[in-house]
């Protein structure tokens, strides 16, 4: 009897201890989250906000860039006001902030738009590179701290790929003839070899802007339309507007190495009636 007494004593007390450790492990459980409040509908609102911005930087990166056309150098494919999306990825995008450029998987080719960006310009200081982001973020890219109204200030413009490494090109009534370099493979074709007009050469067609149906062409800027001719190395690119008196382009600032050529334009989104295929 005593030794089922004092086991029924000790199971007693460890059952109460056992319920006061519940218990003041729920009320320290109780009082962490009465101090805790919940997120207020403004952070939420913030944490939001970061989370569409890294994507924002993220998408336009590597996958899709949008740009406004804000000149007539590309008429008739390209009017000014045009909205277009660029695909960086196809040429290799460059990894923010390390400046690492990915390999892509196909090289430009001729006939291609792409966004170039010019010899000429300047990166502005890192403030404006820190915050363009942003703004372009909040404003639907709509303005931009780096691009003002002429195009002497944007980082990129849209151009077209007229010849390719190794290729020379001429120019016979401001239309491009290109002669395929030795090393290209178009140079083991039959009938590929010799000079042919930029049309025949080019992947996808496309014309020239042409005025009251007569073609846009004439001197302009000292150019008299038979320019020397341009003989491209291992890493240059010649790139040129379609509305060609109206266009800066290497025939001004000369050959672009691959590293200018930032993303290929695919597409126009805007204005939805002329939505293309570029």
């Amino acid at each position: 009897m005593r030794k089922d007494s004092s086991r029924s004593l000790r199971f007693g007390s460890a059952r109460r201890t056992r319920s006061a450790q519940s218990r003041s492990a729920r009320r320290q459980f109780s009082l962490y989250h009465r101090g805790r409040r919940p997120p207020s509908v403004l952070r939420r609102a913030l944490r939001l906000l970061v989370l569409l911005f890294v994507t924002f930087q993220v998408l336009s990166a590597f996958f899709v860039q949008s740009y406004a056309v804000s000149s007539e150098a590309m008429l008739p494919t390209l009017e000014s006001g045009d909205r277009v999306l660029a695909v960086p990825l196809l040429y290799g995008a460059r990894v923010p902030l390390i400046g690492y450029r990915l390999p892509g998987p196909t090289p430009p080719r001729r006939g291609e738009l792409v966004l170039v960006e010019p010899p000429y310009y300047e990166p502005p200081m890192l403030a404006v590179r820190l915050f363009d982001p942003v703004v372009r973020f909040f404003t639907a890219q709509r303005f931009s701290l780096q691009r003002g109204e002429d195009t002497w200030r944007s980082p990129v413009v849209v151009k077209r790929v007229i010849g390719l490494p190794g290729d020379r090109v001429r120019f016979e009534d401001h239309r491009a003839q290109v002669i395929v370099g030795p090393d290209s493979p178009e140079s083991q074709t039959a009938g590929a070899s010799g000079v042919r007009s930029e049309f025949e050469r080019a992947a996808r067609p496309y014309e020239l802007f042409r005025e009251d149906g007569v073609d846009s062409v004439g001197p302009i800027r000292g150019l008299t339309g038979a320019e020397a001719e341009f003989e491209l190395g291992p890493d240059e690119y010649f790139v040129a507007g379609d509305n060609r008196p109206r266009s800066l382009d290497s025939r001004h600032w000369g050959v672009v190495s691959f590293e200018r050529l930032k993303a290929r334009v695919t597409l126009r989104y805007f204005p939805f009636g002329r939505f293309e295929v570029l």
